[in-house]
């Protein structure tokens, strides 16, 4: 409204005969901060903004204060939350914040009160309020202040919200500075997620093991018929092997066969008279050497197929014993 511009001028001008929002008072922010107050309203779209995007720095973490950022008594209780964060012994910063709103709305941001307790606030202060086009007292008194990229009612921070704002766990305090509830951030979020995939695979593996030992009871009366059926499987891994390795060397004798005919023919001969390579012989060396890679390739995965085999009945014999207790 027209008063609350008027009065927003007036104010404007006492402050800065004050000095209160002269560069030289202004603070910088942390380098290296670890904990970030916060003082916004719990139900505004601001702080899911916030939290939603502080994500990127594992370090840092959120400290929440809320109150209501517009309406009668709104300046009182933002200066009430802004006291009440800064007490944090931890806090080395903090963001005052809303989305965008009417002139009315932002009012609250513009009152004395406020500005004065963003001016004593022992740590630097940041503000977030609104939009590209809103500019409030508290922009003018804080250390720095961010904007939404438009202004079109959507608030977010996006590549604006300042490195030293960066987040990850949000505590919401009570008025008396306890902390009700943890909003977890981006990287305590991921890390429940890795903690309770490995719960869980953990848990399948537990799952797994005891099947194991069930169907092991139930299957066998002893020790030797484990060891039986283990010779049965091997004899028949190894009379594959045995086969391919017959195959291989037959294989290996015809290509010798074939190369010895191969050097009766140009180019591989000196003999003037020496007639062009016939494409059958070509055609039979290709298929030799193709068939002889194949063969020595299955020969390969029957031997390792073998060992798997041995370790895992090496495996179940180690925990028949101690199911039965067998020594």
């Amino acid at each position: 409204s027209v008063t609350l511009q008027q009065e927003a001028r007036d104010l404007t001008e006492l402050h800065k005969t004050e000095g209160l929002f002269a560069v030289e008072r202004k603070r910088p922010l942390p380098k290296e901060p670890h904990v970030i107050g916060i003082v916004t309203s719990g139900q505004g779209a601001a702080l899911h903004d916030i939290v939603k995007v502080a994500f990127s720095r594992a370090r840092v973490r959120f400290v929440l204060v809320t109150a209501p950022v517009q309406g009668a008594g709104a300046a009182e209780a933002l200066a009430r939350a802004l006291k009440l964060v800064a007490k944090h012994p931890e806090v080395q910063a903090i963001i005052i914040g809303r989305g965008g709103g009417s002139t009315d709305d932002l009012a609250p941001f513009n009152e004395e009160v406020l500005v004065r307790a963003v001016v004593a606030c022992p740590v630097p202060v940041v503000s977030a309020v609104g939009h590209e086009v809103d500019v409030t007292l508290v922009d003018l008194a804080v250390e720095a202040f961010y904007r939404c990229r438009d202004a079109k009612g959507q608030t977010h921070f996006g590549d604006n919200m300042p490195m030293e704002c960066q987040n990850l766990d949000t505590e919401v305090l009570s008025d008396r500075g306890t902390v009700l509830r943890v909003i977890e951030g981006a990287a305590s979020r991921a890390a429940n997620q890795q903690r309770r995939a490995a719960d869980e695979a953990a848990k399948k593996a537990q799952q797994d093991a005891a099947m194991r030992d069930r169907m092991l009871v139930e299957a066998y009366l002893s020790v030797q018929e484990i060891e039986s059926l283990r010779d049965q499987r091997l004899g028949l891994v190894e009379a594959q092997i045995r086969v391919d390795e017959q195959n291989l060397t037959a294989l290996k004798d015809r290509e010798q066969r074939l190369l010895r005919q191969v050097q009766r023919f140009k180019p591989y001969s000196d003999k003037p008279n020496a007639g062009p390579m016939p494409d059958h012989i070509t055609e039979e060396m290709v298929s030799v050497v193709k068939s002889g890679t194949v063969t020595h390739q299955r020969i390969i995965d029957k031997q390792a197929e073998k060992q798997e085999v041995q370790a895992k009945f090496a495996s179940d014999i180690k925990r028949f014993k101690e199911l039965k207790g067998i020594k």
